[in-house]
């Protein structure tokens, strides 16, 4: 054994003894009789008897309350409730729920957000599910480039139910077209 290694057993040995200590004192001796002990902890042991008198009222009081709520007629208060009739379908927003509702845009769709307005809700909803899509392989040639999607295997011109569209494939990207817009997603490195 190293002199570090001595060093923190014997600091583990003493906290240990510590916390013994500690603990015979408060549960061993709050107990006994109060000989031998000194003024401030006979103070101490007068304030604990105090509040404890105290927090008996305390406990007399729920007693009180539970009487009172039992007088309470709860037909009543039922009957006081309003039901609003509520239709989902027409309340519902156009928002995809996996996108934030608070933090940071990506660069592209920061100062488009600052443009948009509720007309165009929808579109800037779809430009950023569209931009947080994974491009995960391209298997590109002149004629006829394919990607992989979000594990969906995509052409030039295949339109994603949210109205996204593969605009072109780039052999390092994939280029997407959300109304007027044109997004660009990298293909991802694994």
């Amino acid at each position: 054994m190293n002199e570090q290694n001595k060093k923190q057993i014997i600091m583990a040995a003493v906290l240990g003894v510590v916390l013994i200590g500690v603990l015979v004192y408060q549960f061993g001796l709050s107990g006994s009789s109060s000989g031998g002990r000194s003024a401030d902890t006979k103070t101490a042991e007068k304030s604990k008897t105090t509040s404890k008198k105290s927090s008996s009222n305390a406990k007399g009081a729920p007693v009180a309350d539970a009487a009172a709520l039992a007088s309470i007629d709860i037909a009543a208060l039922i009957a006081t409730v309003e039901v609003v009739p509520f239709d989902y379908a027409l309340s519902r927003t156009a928002r995809d729920p996996m996108a934030p509702l608070v933090g940071n845009l990506p660069p592209g769709l920061a100062a488009e957000s600052a443009a948009a307005d509720e007309t165009d809700a929808l579109a800037y909803v779809q430009r950023g599910t569209t931009a947080t899509r994974v491009v995960s392989g391209i298997i590109w040639d002149k004629q006829f480039p394919v990607a992989i999607v979000d594990d969906i295997v995509v052409h030039v011109g295949y339109e994603f139910p949210n109205g996204a569209v593969v605009h072109s494939i780039e052999p390092l990207r994939v280029l997407f077209k959300v109304g007027e817009a044109i997004i660009p997603v990298e293909m991802k490195e694994f």
